[in-house]
């Protein structure tokens, strides 16, 4: 189960055990919050350990702002762990602070949602032994309501997407053999840890600016395109502050005019943004010299526009309520995505055709195109006017605050404080000039990856490589109740006797029992031939019986027993 982690300073022990108690009776009750002193180790010490331990089940970070925590080292040292680890953050005001005086890229990066101000209050009374006596603590309710909204859509669970769809009510949880799509991510169970990984690995390439190559490798049949189409990509595009994905591509032997080709990925993306694109036009573009850099250059002044503080709804920025013009803060752009799913196809029969090699050598121009960043915005300024050396120049609201706290170079430098007539500006150009350029993303099975390493188009270009193994043995159970539990929770009704779906224990410790003692894939359990169930198509069988909603032992008898026409396990 994952984990949320509070980052507060001492003095605000008591609003730190309200959000707590708060995060509890709203569903987040594993949470890390530290207050006691232990063997002469510091809380920041012990903070900072916890979640490096947990960073595989750590999906959020929220840290209590006030003067106290902008005057603790250690507590400006944990948000500097928590971005270099690039971890989802949620800036949370509990006190009056000016935003000038907190690290500089948290308020245009992540926002901040405040608790101090409105007239309608939550109030909660609190203690612990030893910490603090009983205290009354008063938050805003709106600023709870906003978190809370906020932390839904930075949630992995499943639940936090919704289920059944209105553009398909009748969408079965169970996709049998086929991979499941982005509209499945409600019905997408098991892989948390690994997607935490890899929503980590993306935030922290996109604040870095270096490499732009993300890589899923994994062998046939562990379920990379489920991985990629119902795991990570919807949880990216509630994202859509810092990320901002083109539907996938499938590249075939036709990538860019295919009817899952480049060219259908832009104007799917376009309209996404509410503007209308000829396909032949967005073809024609693609043909001229640096016609794709200019197609991206658009999306992504459209996308920045969107985010736009004053012309987006809460429900598009992660729920948190934007700073206003007064602030001085400007929107970031949004990272493009440019998604591959079954990147082998690329290097199929004669070098997957003419248009693969050139989708290469597109890819290839927009990921080393300079990054000078094409500010956006009305408040223009040179970095040269903002930015000396390492840091920012200005005077630091407390003695302690003169001191630089060091991270990884690769990842921010240094961090000071700015002065506040030039932090804003200087803070949103620099994340401008590091998601300028897109991220390419792509899904490629192992046996393939060579093609991919070593063709001419990519030479030079730093990838990350990102490992999918199959799907563990511990999470076999979760991905088979997971589907009909989520059925059930929304309420819809089932079959004549309007009893909700659900599978029979008997039948999913069979399955099981029944699994060689390797790992098997995502999506595919025990091959037929081998005498066992192939649990996806039997539960998209059994599912479909409008007479019978559990789906128990008979559904064994139902199976084949020979192999069928095409093996399920080449399937990604």
């Amino acid at each position: 189960m994952s984990k949320i982690f509070l980052s507060h300073a001492s003095p605000d022990s008591p609003t730190a055990q309200a959000v707590a108690e708060w995060l509890a009776a709203n569903g987040w009750d594993n949470y890390f919050l530290d207050f006691s002193q232990d063997g002469g180790i510091s809380p920041g010490e012990r903070w900072q350990e916890a979640l490096k331990k947990a960073a595989d089940r750590c999906e959020a970070v929220i840290f209590l702002l006030s003067p106290a925590w902008r005057d603790s080292r250690w507590c400006v040292a944990e948000y500097l762990l928590a971005k270099q680890l690039g971890k989802a953050i949620f800036g949370v005001l509990i006190e009056p602070t000016p935003f000038d005086t907190l690290p500089a890229d948290m308020a245009p990066e992540w926002q901040i949602c405040d608790l101090v101000a409105g007239d309608e209050r939550e109030y909660f009374q609190v203690h612990e032994d030893g910490v603090f006596p009983p205290t009354a603590v008063s938050l805003s309710a709106q600023g709870l309501a906003r978190l809370k909204h906020g932390l839904q859509q930075a949630g992995l669970d499943a639940a936090t997407f919704p289920w059944p769809l209105a553009s398909d009510p009748k969408r079965r949880p169970y996709r049998g053999l086929r991979a499941l799509d982005i509209i499945d991510a409600a019905v997408f169970f098991g892989r948390d840890a690994v997607l935490v990984r890899a929503l980590d690995k993306l935030r922290s390439l996109r604040q870095q600016g270096v490499d732009r190559l993300f890589v899923i490798l994994g062998a046939s049949g562990a379920g990379k395109s489920s991985f990629l189409r119902a795991g990570l990509l919807p949880r990216l595009a509630r994202d859509d502050r810092h990320f901002f994905p083109l539907p996938v591509i499938r590249p075939e032997q036709t990538a860019i005019s295919g009817a899952t080709g480049l060219a259908v990925s832009i104007e799917a993306a376009f309209q996404r943004l509410g503007v209308r694109k000829n396909l032949g036009d967005i073809c024609d573009k693609l043909d001229e010299p640096q016609g794709f850099t200019a197609i991206l250059d658009e999306l992504r002044v459209r996308a920045h526009t969107r985010i736009a503080v004053h012309t987006t709804p809460p429900s598009s920025r992660q729920g948190m309520p934007g700073p206003s013009a007064r602030d001085g803060n400007q929107p970031i752009s949004p990272t493009l995505l440019i998604t591959i799913d079954q990147g082998e196809e690329l290097f199929g029969a004669d070098d997957g055709g003419q248009e693969n090699q050139r989708l290469l050598a597109m890819l290839r121009e927009v990921v080393t195109v300079g990054a000078d960043p094409k500010w956006l915005g009305s408040n223009e300024a040179s970095p040269q006017e903002c930015l000396h050396g390492n840091g920012y120049d200005g005077a630091p609201s407390s003695p302690e605050m003169n001191e630089v706290v060091p991270i990884n170079p690769s990842v921010m430098g240094t961090l000071r404080f700015a002065h506040p007539t030039s932090l804003p500006t200087a803070s949103a150009q620099t994340n401008d000039a590091a998601s300028e350029r897109p991220i390419i993303l792509i899904a490629i099975r192992s046996d393939s990856y060579e093609r991919l390493q070593t063709d001419p188009h990519l030479k030079g270009i730093e990838q990350t490589l990102f490992s999918l193994p199959p799907l563990p043995r511990e999470e076999y159970k979760e991905i088979i109740e997971g589907p009909p539990a989520r059925q059930s929770a929304t309420g819809k009704k089932q079959g004549a006797a309007g009893e909700k779906p659900w599978v029979e224990p008997a039948l999913i410790q069979q399955l099981i029992q029944d699994a060689p003692g390797r790992p098997m894939p995502c999506r595919c359990w025990p091959s037929p031939w081998s005498g066992c169930l192939s649990t996806m198509a039997a539960m998209g069988t059994c599912y479909s019986q409008s007479t019978k909603n559990s789906v128990g032992p008979a559904a064994l008898s139902r199976q084949p027993s020979s192999p069928p026409s095409s093996n399920p396990m080449t399937s990604p």
